[in-house]
């Protein structure tokens, strides 16, 4: 293969998408990818990835209201222990999912 044409196959292995979006959701999407250190490239590479692979969702309304559901159920000092925790993992930037699956670990340490 020369290399003109190796050139030419490493260019079509990629392509573009184009998405129209309006300026203000494009405003705040640039303003979360500076505050999380990233880039638009990867971002949506990610989510793009995950999407087609099937990973999981967090519905993040679904996940407050069992946050709040077992906050009622859980005794004050357990409760308090649960709340340190959640911070903590949030401080460190972790995902819903991630947060979402340590608290479930750490409930099921709790004697309820």
């Amino acid at each position: 293969m020369t290399p003109a044409i190796k050139v030419m196959d490493q260019k079509r292995a990629r392509t573009f998408l184009q998405v129209q979006i309006t300026p203000e959701l494009k405003a705040k999407f640039l303003d979360k990818l500076e505050q999380n250190n990233t880039n638009i490239t990867d971002t949506l590479l990610k989510m793009i990835e995950g999407y087609v692979n099937g990973e999981e969702r967090v519905d993040l309304l679904d996940l407050r209201q069992r946050v709040e559901l077992l906050e009622h159920q859980v005794p004050q000092r357990q409760n308090q222990k649960l709340l340190k925790e959640i911070a903590r993992l949030k401080s460190e930037n972790n995902s819903l999912k991630r947060i979402y699956t340590q608290v479930l670990s750490l409930l099921m340490t709790f004697d309820t």
